[in-house]
Parts: C-alpha cells; sequence; structure tokens
C-alpha cells in the first residue's frame, strides 16, 4: 500500500469514528426522541469532511445548546479514539475535531 491509499484508508476510518461520535454524542444529550427530530438532517450531510457546517447547523437548531452538544461529540470522539481530552475554557469545535484527526495521524 501506497503512503496515498494510507492516509485516504486513514481519512476513511476517522470520518467513520466521527460520524459515530456525532450520533452518539447527539443521542447521549438529546435522548433517543431527540435524535429522531435531528437524525435525517445529520445523516442527510457528511459534516466529517466540513464540522464547520456541522457547528452552524447545530448553532441554528439549538442556538446556545450546541455548545453542549458539541462538547459531547469531541468527548465521545477522544474516548473512542483512546486519547486524553483536556477540556479548555476557550473550547472550540472544529479546532478539537482536527486535533484528533492530527493525533491520530501522528500515531498518538
Amino acid at each position: 500500500m501506497d503512503s496515498e491509499d494510507s492516509e485516504n484508508n486513514e481519512k476513511f476510518e476517522f470520518s467513520q469514528v466521527l460520524h459515530k461520535c456525532i450520533l452518539d454524542g447527539l443521542r447521549r444529550i438529546l435522548g433517543e426522541s431527540g435524535m429522531k427530530a435531528v437524525r435525517p438532517d445529520i445523516e442527510s450531510c457528511r459534516y466529517e469532511e466540513d464540522v464547520g457546517e456541522l457547528h452552524e447547523d447545530l448553532c441554528a437548531i439549538f442556538g446556545n445548546g450546541a455548545f453542549v452538544l458539541e462538547k459531547a461529540i469531541v468527548k465521545e470522539l477522544f474516548r473512542r479514539l483512546n486519547m486524553p481530552y483536556q477540556e479548555s475554557s476557550d473550547f472550540d469545535f472544529a479546532r478539537c475535531i482536527n486535533q484528533a484527526r492530527q493525533l491520530l495521524k501522528a500515531g498518538c
């Protein structure tokens, strides 16, 4: 397998894990009935490629509540990747997702 194939495989694996974490993080906070309301929107978009779009959509739907949902998604992602997660006062959803992606790529 050449390096390009390996990189594509890593991106695919990360995208799959992130997608599951998005669903599980939302389910943890919203419950099953809440998930039924938002899942069609979540499933129709591939937020793994642009988490900024997910941030915008969550803010549009939940307002300030998006912050809680984003933290749940990030915590679930770091847990699944078996990486330590340090909470900080300047939480940034996209930055946290990209940090996890980079840590995975670096083999941490």
